[in-house]
């Protein structure tokens, strides 16, 4: 059977930080080893907009330095989008430079639970220091 494309739907929401945890791989504190280095943060983000609800995400990040570093995560979004309850899974490669974190999210295929069973698209977001900051996705369910 061929697949039949789905429409795209474009959501806008807003974010913010509830909790960030970040350590080197070596378990010190992020902040107390400085220049270059390799970091782990536990962070958990709330949303509000076209999707509400909060997301858990574990990053890996490694610093150039003080000011730069390149990041790769898994953010599990659990909430409501487009008025679907459920879950899905987001692949996330970012670079923070110039006092901004630059993102680019994949929906991770098959990761979606509940209403939101067969999700698929991506999106990005510009976060730079601030309580609240704007997230895109452009998805499908099938």
């Amino acid at each position: 059977m061929a697949n039949k494309a789905h429409p795209s739907t474009h959501s806008e929401s807003t974010f913010g930080i509830k909790q960030w945890t970040e350590k080197t791989w070596d378990g010190k504190e992020h902040k107390d080893v400085h220049g270059a280095k390799q970091t782990h943060a536990d962070v958990i983000f709330h949303f509000d907009g076209d999707f509400k609800g909060e997301a858990i995400v574990h990053y890996l990040m490694t610093y150039i330095d003080d000011m730069q570093a390149t990041y790769v995560g898994l953010q599990k979004m659990i909430g409501e989008l487009g008025g679907r309850e459920g879950s899905f899974v987001l692949k996330v490669d970012g670079v923070f430079e110039n006092a901004a974190a630059n993102s680019t999210y994949t929906i991770v295929e098959g990761s979606g639970t509940g209403d939101l069973a067969g999700i698929t698209g991506s999106g990005e977001a510009v976060a730079t220091h601030g309580d609240v900051q704007p997230f895109s996705l452009d998805y499908s369910l099938e």
